[in-house]
């Protein structure tokens, strides 16, 4: 199920959520760099979302583990059911 309150692009905001899959942090590319990039789902009261966090904000993703509560600020809608911030905080 897909939380349809994300389906528009727009200002950063702030969520709070509970953590459905554990977090995946792996190292990509990107512009001839390497960056830690974190991905895991998320879910509220109206449904479930993906988001992936980059940079520090993946680091601080191993943190976190599956059922964990927490709340994300800066987040914004990149695409359709996919949030994305390299600002969040957690």
């Amino acid at each position: 199920m897909q939380n349809s309150r994300f389906d528009r692009r727009g200002d950063p905001f702030r969520i709070e959520v509970l953590i459905t899959t554990p977090p995946n942090v792996k190292e990509v590319t990107k512009e001839q760099k390497k960056i830690l990039l974190g991905s895991l789902e998320l879910a509220d009261g109206n449904g479930t979302i993906g988001i992936c966090l980059w940079r520090k904000n993946a680091e601080l993703v191993k943190r976190l583990s599956l059922g964990t509560r927490t709340r994300l600020e800066k987040v914004y809608t990149k695409k359709r059911g996919l949030l994305e911030s390299s600002e969040a905080r957690l």
